[in-house]
């Protein structure tokens, strides 16, 4: 494997063919759409705060749980 200079945009995007950087990128974008999407949603009379929550993944997705549990 061969090193690559972070510094260097195009050397950045030629070893990255799948636009992983681009999807990190806009992250904070989606989570902040997620967070107006879910405030604006009306909860229903009978709703009680929940006492767990899990959050559950397989082999890379699971990072979301790592994410999670380092809050």
């Amino acid at each position: 494997m061969t090193d690559v200079d972070l510094d260097d945009p195009g050397a950045l995007a030629r070893s990255d063919p799948s636009g992983m950087a681009a999807l990190i990128e806009g992250l904070p974008a989606q989570v902040g759409a997620a967070w107006r999407a879910g405030s604006e949603w009306p909860l229903p009379a009978s709703f009680r705060p929940p006492s767990r929550v899990v959050v559950a993944g397989i082999g890379g997705s699971a990072i979301g749980a790592d994410v999670i549990a380092a809050l």
